[in-house]
């Protein structure tokens, strides 16, 4: 196989990497999670992982807009048309029979941390990520404490003031913690991603935070026993299982996702065309999401009740959305929603002409 140009690996590895985010999203998404048995065992592996790879690619692409915007079309701009288009297209999506938290709405708020976020030196953001991964799941203790949990994904109907809360504070996806992964992405994107060491650093230090969060956990779990799962309180912070808001999670969880990144920028410029169809989903991977609630609403639910059927369910869809994604580049090398995260052209304005007077 020949090796990819170092001017096109970068970019196809990434976009290999938002395919893998989007598949474990799939699988994790039609479920069932809780199911048992060796069947259940990728989606045990991907739930709360998939999604935080999904969102550190989301800060890490942030980086690359910046560096690669359109002359004439600023930064800020761009970013507030995405932000708006995604919102709403979370709070439509959400009502849907798929039984999904949508990650849209939390995707949208983040392009709007990520404007002042372009603005500060790299070891500010990172330096901010570090702060929320504890500050974050105190504050997700303090205003959820006592509270049994429960899906609470903004939607169409509910009030600004049920949005603002969902987003921010008591949704699934709240962006006081899930900013985290998304400022490590942008930290990520500010380094030179073409660089062997980087790709190596990504990939050493990646394996030691993924390890070390779930390790650590692990020992304090044994000596201090498990938190209850069913209500939030303090002793939550000895968890690093998915989803949890957790630091020890988001360390884990960020880690596994720099180490997937770092892993990818190594291999796929070595492997060719093999990736194609997986670079076909990744340049589309709002289309594919959305895709992806679509057949589990209609196709899928209610169900599956089995690890198994799930697992096939998921494989099922994943062959949709290559083929339809493969389909689709033969005819638009874009794909037809992320057409929608294309600001619209603005209007030029005539100058009006200049009259000289007329001698007296």
């Amino acid at each position: 196989m020949t090796t990819r140009p170092r001017s096109t690996s970068r970019l196809a590895a990434l976009d290999v990497a938002r395919a893998g985010a989007v598949f474990g999203m799939v699988i994790v998404n039609v479920g069932p999670v809780l199911a048992e048995g060796p069947a259940s065992w990728p989606m045990q592996l991907l739930y709360g992982r998939a999604s935080v790879l999904f969102i550190l690619l989301a800060g890490l692409g942030v980086v690359l807009l910046a560096g690669t915007r359109s002359a004439g079309r600023s930064v800020t701009g761009t970013l507030l048309w995405r932000a708006a288009v995604l919102f709403l297209l979370g709070l439509a999506l959400q009502p849907l029979p798929h039984e999904v938290n949508v990650i849209l709405t939390v995707y949208s708020v983040l392009f709007l941390v990520a404007i002042p976020g372009l603005r500060v030196p790299s070891w500010a953001v990172l330096t901010t990520a570090g702060v929320l991964t504890v500050v974050g799941p105190l504050v997700w203790i303090a205003v959820n404490r006592g509270v049994e949990e429960k899906d609470d994904a903004a939607r169409f109907g509910d009030s600004p003031g049920q949005i603002l809360a969902s987003v921010t504070l008591t949704g699934p996806y709240p962006v006081i913690v899930w900013a985290v992964p998304f400022l490590v992405g942008m930290w990520v994107g500010q380094r030179d991603l073409r660089s062997r060491s980087t790709q190596w650093a990504l990939v050493i230090y990646g394996a030691i935070a993924g390890l070390a969060g779930y390790a650590v956990a692990e020992g304090l779990q044994f000596i201090y026993g498990a938190p209850e799962p069913e209500s939030v309180d303090y002793d939550r912070l000895l968890t690093a299982g998915g989803h949890s808001h957790m630091p020890l999670w988001l360390v884990s969880a960020t880690g596994t996702a720099v180490l997937a990144v770092g892993l990818l920028l190594l291999v796929v410029p070595h492997l060719g065309r093999v990736t194609a169809p997986f670079e076909a989903v990744g340049r589309m991977p709002l289309t594919a999401y959305t895709a992806h609630l679509l057949l589990i609403a209609f196709l899928v639910r209610p169900g599956p009740d089995e690890a198994g059927t799930g697992l096939l369910a998921s494989v099922g869809i994943i062959v949709v959305l290559v083929v339809l994604s493969l389909v689709w580049s033969m005819i638009r090398r874009t794909g037809p929603l992320e057409y929608l995260m294309r600001p619209p052209p603005l209007p030029r304005l005539r100058r009006p002409p200049s009259f000289s007077a007329d001698p007296p």
